[in-house]
């Protein structure tokens, strides 16, 4: 994975928390740290886990049985 198509990732992720976060706090006046804050940390949990269960699935699959199918149909 080349640095620009993580960086595309990261954004992509950090764009979904904020519309979340959002969508969450539309109908609150004014939220308190400590309301924000597990809302905050759950949604970052989230998202690195889900990551890192799709790279780490990835590393598996193409170590074990796609990665010569996956290269000569991706370059």
């Amino acid at each position: 994975m080349t640095l620009a198509t993580s960086l595309a990732l990261g954004f992509s992720l950090s764009i979904d928390s904020c519309v979340a976060a959002t969508a969450r706090s539309a109908g609150r006046p004014r939220p308190r740290l400590r309301e924000a804050l597990p809302i905050a940390l759950l949604f970052a949990a989230t998202e690195t886990g889900i990551l890192a269960a799709g790279w780490a699935l990835g590393e598996a699959v193409g170590t074990l049985v796609l990665r010569e199918l996956v290269q000569d149909i991706d370059h």
